[in-house]
């Protein structure tokens, strides 16, 4: 299932600049600065705003003139992400609440926010010093009243990146096209969205957005200063008199925000400029390259990830093929002890709906000849847990259907025994058991008819059989001896609990010495 990440757009205008506006407003009041004082807030170009269009409670506004020597608050303001928090910042997790949702089809949008710590650098000039003063003091008295931390509600709003509304657009139409609700797009994207949700235009009423509007309440600020501000200066040959501070708060910015949605929509494939492209051998750009390095380097190159995943999939350790190469399927859940072979994600054929697909035609994928004879015996037993080491199961969306709901045929069809709804996507997974204590005598007996079959399935769930020279011994009509089978399952179960050299896979290993007390004592 498709992820994508986009970072918000426009956060000086739509959100550092309303933030900022509300927590002075509050300052004003905390601080008794008059509320029709100028405030010259310049953005990143360090350009001030057209006359009659900065930000505050404007004297201009109120028919007063401004001029130089009137009341004047000057701000400049500096954001850094907190980062203690950063590597715990969500991002693809369901932490957010979405501000898209449809389960019908499983589509979501949530937004993604990083802690960020906010300093409001004020300079208050104020007409004379005796005006000055007179604040400085009330500043002192609210102080004396433990005031010098606040509590603040911010307002603030960002757009839905228009690469999601095209893509939820599209959705809608093959929503439409298959066993449709018969919503237009308006009327779709309005059910989905959250209630703070809405269209916003320009002036002219053209190229619409849609936008969330968002508060947070108890953000608390604090001035970075002791008891009371210093005592300023005057600038210029007026009497004006300028004093300085800061101001420190933190919030939840809205950086970013994320979009989650399927492959397949009322049985119709995506197109592909809407679906990921993995990285194969043919455009991996590190494929079929040479390179040289020094001993040391080359020990830090192994454990690089691109290259811990070829060996995985060299080494046949990062098992199970998907079908089609691009879909990225995660099951909620998978039946225990068992490892994925292949994956599909199948459509359902209106002209038989029960069959969904063959294991004898996976495209350019094909299981070895021994191995489908051998299936073919197995087909009574692959839908029920244990009674083979084969396994076949069904997932509607995410979830794993129960057992009863997928039959066979001695072809290696595999059929659904109720019809399936066109409105949801559906995956066969195939797969063996790597837990082999929980496959029942008779499945065993039967894999020890199949010698050659059962020599690549054991191969295939753990590589270091082959390695050990521990795979079953073939004796004459392709058959595997009672002990042979027995050594080669204890040795299975051996290299899945233990690494390759015998060694608990675990990320970190700790000693822990003890010493009599008499020892210590003595040593000090």
């Amino acid at each position: 299932m498709p992820q994508l990440l986009i970072p918000t757009t426009e956060t000086s205008v739509n959100i550092t600049r309303p933030v900022i506006y509300g927590i002075i407003k509050d300052l004003f009041e905390l601080t008794g600065i008059p509320a029709d004082t100028m405030i010259s807030f310049p953005g990143e170009l360090e350009s001030m705003q057209q006359p009659g269009s900065d930000m505050g409670t404007m004297a201009q506004q109120s028919g007063v003139n401004t001029m130089s020597f009137n009341n004047r608050v000057f701000i400049e303001v500096d954001e850094d992400y907190e980062m203690d928090r950063i590597l715990s910042t969500a991002t693809y997790r369901s932490e957010n609440p979405h501000i898209f949702r449809d389960d019908r089809v499983e589509v979501g949008i949530r937004p993604i926010y990083s802690s960020t710590e906010t300093t409001i650098n004020f300079k208050f000039r104020a007409v004379d010093k005796t005006e000055a003063t007179r604040w400085r003091d009330y500043i002192r008295t609210r102080v004396a009243m433990n005031w010098d931390q606040r509590i603040h509600n911010v307002a603030y709003h960002y757009l839905i990146p228009t690469e999601f509304l095209i893509i939820l657009k599209e959705i809608h139409r093959l929503m439409e096209n298959v066993d449709g609700y018969g919503v237009e797009l308006d009327d779709y994207l309005k059910s989905g969205m959250t209630k703070r949700a809405t269209i916003m235009t320009t002036q002219a009423g053209t190229e619409p957005v849609w936008a969330i509007a968002e508060s947070q309440i108890r953000v608390v600020g604090y001035f970075d200063f002791e008891l009371v501000p210093d005592k300023g200066s005057r600038e210029d040959e007026a009497d004006t008199w300028t004093i300085a501070f800061a101001y420190k708060f933190k919030y939840d910015k809205p950086i970013a925000t994320t979009m989650k949605y399927p492959l397949m929509i009322h049985n119709q494939l995506l197109p592909q400029n809407y679906r990921p492209n993995p990285l194969t051998d043919a455009t991996d750009p590190l494929e079929n390259k040479e390179f040289e390095f020094t001993l040391s380097s080359y020990l830090f190159y192994q454990f690089e990830k691109d290259v811990e995943n070829k060996r995985l999939r060299d080494e046949k350790l990062y098992k199970g093929f998907v079908i089609p190469s691009f879909d990225e399927f995660i099951p909620d859940g998978v039946p225990y002890g068992t490892e994925p072979v292949i994956t599909v994600l199948t459509n359902i054929d209106n002209t038989n709906p029960h069959l969904l697909l063959s294991l004898k035609d996976l495209g350019r994928f094909k299981l070895a000849p021994e191995v489908l004879e051998f299936m073919v015996g197995e087909v009574p037993y692959m839908t029920t847990t244990g009674q083979s080491i084969f396994m076949v199961n069904i997932y509607r969306g995410a979830t794993l259907l129960d057992l009863d709901t997928l039959t066979l045929d001695t072809d290696l069809n595999i059929y659904s025994t109720y019809i399936l709804t066109l409105r949801k996507y559906y995956h066969i997974r195939l797969s063996v058991l790597n837990d082999l204590s929980i496959l029942s005598a008779a499945a065993i007996n039967r894999l020890r008819n199949r010698g050659k079959a059962a020599q690549i399935i054991f191969d295939f769930i753990n590589p270091n059989l082959k390695l050990k020279n521990k795979l079953p011994k073939i004796l004459a009509n392709d058959y595997i001896s009672r002990d042979s089978m027995k050594e080669s399952m204890d040795a299975m179960e051996t290299y899945n609990k233990y690494g390759v050299n015998g060694i608990m896979k675990t990320v970190e290993t700790m000693l822990i010495q003890s010493n009599p007390i008499s020892k210590l004592n003595k040593e000090g």
